[in-house]
């Protein structure tokens, strides 16, 4: 915290400040911009984009008119009674009225971006518990259309790279026509038409961008339209105070102290803190290792260190986006379909099994973390699978039945003629292995998974493969050699963060307004509590409050007109 008596090298004014340029920023910035205030936006980074970027690009919206428009029926009173029914009450973040306030200014947002001439299509992606009262197999998820990579222009470069390694360009509702690709003639058909699209690009020299490249490519081309300021490697420093209200912050841009006084306010769209060591370490759970994160590289607490410093309440911060993931030369990778197909199942060190491996993705890395605290046994856990899992489907960035020797001379891939051997290579309980593997396969022939009711929900069999006989997530594991790899939980993001209002103004412990001061995206406390409800679910958070917090700021400057 800083008081407004101290000396800064220069000092500006601005109507609006923005720290942070993942969705929730940038949505803001476009905001303040169409009502004529004079927004200025801040990156710590070389790049825009902040975790958006690097993210599927989805945008949860329940009664969204894309959904409706496929025909679907939804409200938003359904998409609320889905809210209430898995988030619950977490706390203050999750309170009604911010849930209601989240679902109304979500479609007001997304009607916003349309005006703007960004474009989103619906994508069939389900929500995570479809299952729950409301809850739809099909989904309430937007992305953006594919550009081209030179439609940015000039600020191309400065695009922040996704980690999503991918040989042809794909969209979210693609991913099931590429991992079943060859096993079903339809999606085969498919997928050869997607490498044509893609061979037709390259051969132009054209780069087709897709997901969270594609949805902040399209904004950055309307920033740039509306001459809206960014100043990237810029650090925000401090906040600056006055009577208890924020009146600005002191960034620091190339070397030099800038107090940027504001107006109207300042919005924390900086991310979480996946990657401070330190607040991990207060904050989260044990084991947990900064180096597992596949947040954003920015994503080092500022936000939260920020709001502490002026006595702003918090929730959460245990939490995270967390999931199941292989270290592939030490590097997460992310992967949902591995886990979930037949002929596979997760155990810790004593070759037990404790979850259903195809749930969602936040979901089964809590169930890791809570086993390794009552073990010690889970971390690393043990995905393990037969040659028919190997010889069908892909593994990471392996096409079936091709497994790179690279993989088995680093250890990465451990693969052995039978179970008691593969179980040495992993130190796991070789009894205690076999007794759950026998118990499983149980499960698989007779369809029915008696323990943890694998391929029971819709979301289970949506992430299955419909041509394996008898379920979508069950077969056995009995045909060698035998295969395993080492699985850590990972995250793309804290969810805890500062604590805000139904206007996105950031609260204190008692309840009071910290005047001047917002909070969106994972700066913030999750309106979604403790659970994952849906893909996009993050990035509409973000976007959303953004968008409110810059209604608010609009709204205040008109009164004080």
């Amino acid at each position: 915290m800083s008081e407004t008596h101290g000396v800064a090298a220069e000092v500006i004014e601005k109507d609006f400040l923005i720290v942070g340029t993942g969705g929730g920023g940038l949505l803001a910035a476009m905001k303040a911009k169409e009502a004529g205030l004079d927004a200025l936006v801040v990156e710590k980074t070389e790049y825009i984009g902040g975790s958006t970027a690097m993210s599927g690009g989805v945008v949860w919206a329940p009664a969204n008119e894309y959904l409706l428009a496929e025909g679907y029926h939804d409200t938003l009173e359904r998409g609320l009674a889905y809210l209430d029914a898995v988030v619950g009450d977490a706390g203050p973040a999750t309170t009604r009225e911010r849930k209601v306030a989240y679902l109304e200014g979500n479609l007001r947002m997304l009607d916003f971006l349309k005006s703007q001439g960004v474009r989103l299509r619906y994508s069939a992606s389900p929500d995570d518990y479809p299952d729950a009262p409301f809850g739809m197999v099909q989904g309430r998820a937007l992305e953006a259309t594919i550009i081209h990579k030179d439609e940015i222009g000039a600020w191309e470069p400065y695009l922040r790279p996704s980690p999503l390694a991918m040989p042809i360009a794909l969209q979210t509702d693609d991913s099931a026509t590429a991992v079943l690709a060859f096993r079903n003639p339809k999606n085969f058909a498919r997928m050869v038409k997607l490498i044509g699209r893609d061979v037709k690009a390259k051969a132009r020299k054209r780069k087709l961008l897709t997901l969270g490249q594609a949805l902040v490519g399209q904004i950055l081309i309307v920033m740039q339209q509306r001459g809206i300021d960014v100043w990237r490697e810029t650090p925000m420093r401090d906040l600056l105070i006055e009577d208890g209200r924020v009146v600005g912050a002191v960034v620091e841009r190339d070397g030099r102290r800038i107090e940027v006084r504001t107006r109207h306010g300042v919005l924390l769209a900086a991310g979480g803190f996946a990657r401070n060591k330190e607040l991990r370490e207060e904050y989260q759970p044990d084991p947990i290792d900064g180096g597992w994160t596949v947040a954003n590289p920015g994503d080092e607490g500022d936000a939260l260190r920020a709001g502490l410093g002026i006595g702003a309440a918090t929730s959460n911060l245990d939490e995270a986006i967390w999931l199941p993931a292989p270290l592939l030369d030490g590097t997460p990778m992310l992967g949902i379909w591995e886990r979930s197909l037949p002929h596979s199942i997760i155990v810790d060190g004593d070759g037990q099994r404790y979850m259903n491996e195809s749930g969602p993705y936040m979901e089964a890395g809590q169930h890791m973390l809570r086993r390794n605290l009552e073990t010690g046994k889970a971390l690393p856990s043990w995905l393990i699978f037969d040659s028919r899992h190997r010889k069908r489907y892909p593994f990471v960035t392996a096409p079936p039945a091709q497994t790179p020797k690279a993989w088995l001379e680093s250890g990465f891939l451990k693969k052995a003629d039978t179970l008691e051997e593969l179980a040495a290579m992993c130190g796991i309980d070789a009894t205690g292995l076999r007794a759950t593997v026998e118990r499983f396969n149980g499960f698989a022939r007779n369809g029915k998974d008696e323990d943890f009711h694998r391929g029971e929900t819709r979301y289970d069999r949506y992430f299955g493969d419909p041509n394996n006989k008898g379920s979508n997530n069950l077969g056995t594991i009995e045909k060698g050699p035998f295969y395993a790899v080492g699985q850590i939980v990972t995250d793309v993001s804290t969810v805890g963060g500062l604590v805000t209002d139904t206007r996105a103004r950031v609260l204190r412990e008692d309840g009071s307004i910290i005047e001047g001061l917002y909070a969106s995206g994972c700066s913030a406390a999750s309106v979604h509590g403790r659970i994952y409800p849906a893909p996009g679910a993050s990035i509409s958070h973000s976007m959303t409050f953004g968008y409110i917090a810059a209604e608010d700021v609009i709204e205040r400057r008109g009164a004080a007109a």
